[in-house]
């Protein structure tokens, strides 16, 4: 399988583009991360 060019890929997604309407993909979310930072006086003495 050949990797295709850039006409053959983008016209099609232009021509369903082109009629106005909203199209969805199916897409949902694998995994999602929470990042979390450490007060600046964390590691204070007391």
């Amino acid at each position: 399988m050949s990797i295709p060019d850039y006409q053959s890929l983008m016209l099609p997604l232009l021509k369903l583009a082109s009629d106005g309407q909203e199209h969805s993909l199916a897409v949902s979310t694998v995994a999602s991360y929470e990042i979390k930072k450490i007060d600046a006086d964390y590691f204070a003495e007391d």
